[in-house]
């Protein structure tokens, strides 16, 4: 009988190491995609705190170069962050 995820109830392997092993790296993997997301909300209040005066019906030029270079350096620290993660799972695989 399979369960709400699909997995069968006779499974005998479920606990094994094999599984426990899968599951430990998909959770760092989420706990990694968690950590991106948290950046992305505090760099989009930032970047609207820094750059956004009173919101009218178009932006100014200055906003909007204001916005552009925050984005562009949100960018490269999303690079920055992700190139890092990236080096952090290819040493623990080793």
């Amino acid at each position: 009988m399979s369960d709400l995820f699909g997995s069968s109830s006779s499974d005998s392997n479920f606990g094994s190491g094999n599984d426990t092993g899968k599951l430990q790296e998909e959770l760092q993997q989420l706990e990694a995609l968690t950590e991106l997301q948290s950046q992305i909300v505090e760099f989009t209040d930032v970047c609207w705190e820094k750059c956004m005066g009173t919101p009218g019906a178009k932006l100014d030029a200055r906003t909007e170069t204001c916005m552009k270079n925050c984005v562009e350096r949100f960018l490269d620290v999303t690079m920055l962050v992700t190139n890092r993660f990236a080096q952090i799972a290819e040493k623990s695989h080793r």
